[in-house]
């Protein structure tokens, strides 16, 4: 194992090719980083076998693999309860699953007063183990924080998410990250995996903000690729024309990075304090209406 003090996009095919890497962790935007990087012939003769990827996104799934000769794998799980989802090279590719459930664990899909929600309706995700000590039992000097997290016998994880028919589990989003706007409850995760197939896009985060009128409205931060630069306004209209209009971001902020975990997860926190500014695209304030049919220009 390599052990890098931090990550560098710029020498990551280098350090994979002198230490004959042949898995990694995709982890937070690692893997957008390495698709926002110029493509070259050595990517395809890279010793890369498999990428853990977690999120495994969509838009760069078939990508990755194609461009690396490689498979990904994607897990879901926290500190606090370990994997009990999981998805292996061998258990086939159904597109924003990630995965199945673990023998060694019990997972239900419930609503707020925790009772067990129908197959595909998306509700919070409660865990317990099969097998003792499995999970954690507590947080350290926090008896109510933990009361609540484990009411009613199941670990109560703040991660909303669904199962369909046969079996596979979905991520939707954390509570703290959904937005509701006009009457719509909206998935930030699902914002940033449509937002992400634009061209022009290397990475994208959703957060809510403030609406004048109540809830929410829909901000986008995005990371543009540096050989396809293009405009919010375009990508505003792009939007329009290939997102549901509840969904479409109000404020595109485009940025050169995101404030970061050591782990390159993006802090979200950060981004939802950051107050509207001067570069900070308002489709209303550059003369735009959103409705049910699409935009429109307003002046």
């Amino acid at each position: 194992m390599i052990l890098q003090r931090r990550l560098s996009i710029s020498r990551f095919m280098d350090d994979v090719f002198a230490h004959g890497i042949t898995h990694f962790m995709g982890v937070g935007g690692i893997c957008n980083m390495l698709l926002s990087q110029p493509e070259t012939p050595r990517d395809g003769a890279a010793p890369i076998r498999t990428i853990y990827a977690v999120p495994d996104p969509d838009g760069a799934h078939q990508e990755l693999e194609r461009r690396f000769r490689c498979h990904l794998t994607s897990v879901y799980g926290s500190t606090e309860i370990g994997l009990p989802i999981w998805r292996g090279i061998d258990d086939g590719y159904r597109p924003n699953a990630t995965g199945k459930l673990s023998p060694y664990y019990e997972l239900r899909i419930v609503d707020d007063l925790d009772n067990e929600l129908p197959v595909g309706q998306i509700g919070e995700i409660v865990i317990r183990p099969k097998l003792p000590f499995f999970v954690g039992s507590g947080y350290i000097g926090m008896p109510e924080r933990t009361i609540e997290a484990w009411r009613n016998l199941w670990l109560h994880s703040g991660d909303l998410g669904r199962i369909d028919e046969d079996g596979w589990f979905y991520f939707v989003d954390r509570k703290s990250d959904s937005m509701r706007r006009r009457g719509e409850n909206i998935s930030s995760f699902e914002v940033e995996s449509l937002v992400g197939r634009h061209p022009m896009v290397s990475e994208a985060v959703a957060v809510p903000y403030p609406s004048e009128i109540g809830e929410d409205e829909v901000r986008i931060y995005v990371i543009p690729k540096g050989d396809a630069p293009g405009t919010a306004e375009e990508l505003f209209l792009w939007c329009g024309k290939n997102m549901p209009y509840f969904m479409v971001p109000r404020y595109i902020d485009i940025v050169d990075s995101f404030p970061r975990t050591p782990t390159q997860k993006v802090e979200k926190y950060n981004l939802r304090a950051r107050p509207i500014g001067d570069s900070t695209w308002d489709y209303q304030r550059n003369g735009w209406s959103l409705g049910r049919t699409g935009v429109t220009r307003t002046g």
